[in-house]
């Protein structure tokens, strides 16, 4: 059985550091007011917290591919039979002001037999392609991209950041082609002598 967690490790690395730092904030407020209303405030913050924690390192999906099955666990506590699914997609969702992006398990005729809600609003929930792309892999179905690829591959994403480098020189030397050519003055036409002797003006 293979775990994939509904948690991306940007998610995790910002829960790790905001632990850190609202523990640092709570011990300063402790040891320069110490109350029992704010010892009180601080237990119900850490008791959240806490939560929040179990949450986004608990949340996974449990493949099992032999049952053709996953499993939800975390976020979500359930098992969908995925017996038929042929696919494996992402769709944008709104979390009131956050915007998210949910995995969807679907069959050949396109109706959805899972529907996984993620633990990812950083840059509108992109990076959740890759675990998308990690569950159509575990199942063994057909991944299809819903986004363009450097918009959560780093590889793309560079490959990207480089095509856009070298379209914005080439437009740079372009308009500084222009500007040479239309500040040089126009070739003089030159004289033919022959025909001015012909004419007799020489």
């Amino acid at each position: 059985m293979k775990t994939i967690s509904l948690s991306v490790p940007a998610v995790r690395i910002s829960c790790i550091i905001g632990d850190f730092f609202l523990a640092g904030v709570a011990g300063v407020w402790l040891w320069y007011a110490f109350s029992w209303i704010a010892l009180l405030s601080i237990a119900l913050g850490a008791l959240l917290l806490g939560f929040y924690n179990v949450l986004v390192f608990r949340s996974a999906i449990l493949v099992d591919r032999a049952g053709k099955k996953i499993t939800l666990r975390g976020l979500q506590e359930r098992t969908d039979d995925v017996s038929a699914a042929v696919c494996v997609y992402t769709e944008e969702r709104k979390v009131d002001s956050h915007t998210t992006r949910v995995i969807q398990v679907a069959d050949e005729d396109g109706k959805v037999l899972s529907s996984i809600s993620t633990l990812n609003s950083i840059r509108q929930g992109f990076a959740v392609e890759v675990t998308a792309q990690a569950l159509a892999k575990a199942l063994g179905v057909e991944f299809r991209a819903t986004i363009p690829a450097h918009l959560y591959d780093k590889e793309a994403h560079r490959k990207y950041q480089q095509e856009q480098r070298d379209k914005a020189c080439q437009k740079r030397r372009e308009r500084k082609n222009r500007r040479s050519m239309r500040d040089t003055p126009p070739a003089a036409d030159p004289v033919n002598y022959d025909e001015m002797d012909d004419a007799g003006r020489i």
